[in-house]
């Protein structure tokens, strides 16, 4: 079985991450994508929105499409080693590591932007050495073909996909959008949308 991991803060989830999540499966890359929500973005500010709030939009947003699994690994380790930013090789290495996907492939699912900046992330270039990726065209990032090679290189499969329209959205974007009272439901899941509103996510004022 081929399993994609699918990590991010989905701070909130919208339709471009289930875009992603979408394509890799309907082109058979993968035959399970497991959506693993950050206990904490160690690239970001900290979020009103927790953990548990996040993974419940992902859950409910996702319930629906077959052979996806929303994790909560990170609270996992965030309660079994104390931090808050939890590296992302420790959350590899427990998929890695993990019995059942002994005799299975397991791949990264990344944007193209994510994916030229995994040298700078902690172990990073281990990370480039030790896992196949899939890695997924965006708007104004080309693929790195020469850090795709060198993937390849370490002899880890990576999968290049620039057929996918990919939806220009950020949830940088989203949050900015509902602070300004401006309608998000062109980009973001119903049921998503409900949990923002139930517990008033992302409402702070803009500062000037």
């Amino acid at each position: 079985m081929k399993i994609g991991l699918f990590l991010g803060s989905f701070d909130p989830i919208h339709i471009g991450h289930i875009s992603i999540i979408s394509s890799v499966l309907n082109a058979g890359f993968v035959d399970k994508v497991i959506v693993i929500p950050a206990w904490h973005n160690p690239f970001k500010e900290h979020s009103p929105a927790s953990f548990m709030k996040r993974w419940l939009m992902c859950y409910q947003s996702l319930k629906d499409i077959p052979n996806v699994q929303c994790s909560q690994i990170e609270s996992t380790l965030h309660d079994r080693l104390q931090i808050d930013r939890i590296p992302t090789y420790k959350v590899l290495d427990v998929y890695r590591n993990d019995p059942s996907l002994k005799n299975g492939e397991v791949y990264i699912i990344t944007t193209s932007e994510t994916f030229s900046e995994i040298s700078s992330w902690e172990n990073g270039d281990e990370i480039l050495k030790s896992n196949n990726f899939i890695i997924i065209k965006v708007e104004g990032h080309d693929i790195d073909w020469k850090l795709a090679k060198k993937v390849e290189t370490y002899g880890n499969k990576c999968i290049c996909d620039t057929s996918l329209e990919f939806i220009d959205i950020s949830s940088t974007k989203i949050r900015n959008m509902i602070k300004e009272n401006k309608i998000i439901s062109p980009y973001v899941p119903n049921d998503a949308q409900l949990i923002i509103k139930k517990f008033d996510l992302y409402n702070e004022k803009l500062s000037n």
